[in-house]
């Protein structure tokens, strides 16, 4: 499922400073405050 792909490698992805390879529209997600995403970011990076 998409959204379990971006919980799951969205961390890694940041953690190696790749951002620049994730899709656009992903980028949009993962940064709009109203997103689920944005969400799930917050507590992951909180673990």
């Amino acid at each position: 499922m998409p959204g379990t792909y971006l919980l799951d490698t969205a961390p890694l992805i940041y953690l190696m400073g790749a951002e620049a390879s994730v899709p656009s529209p992903v980028r949009r997600e993962l940064a709009d405050p109203k997103s689920e995403v944005f969400y799930s970011q917050i507590s992951l990076w909180e673990i």
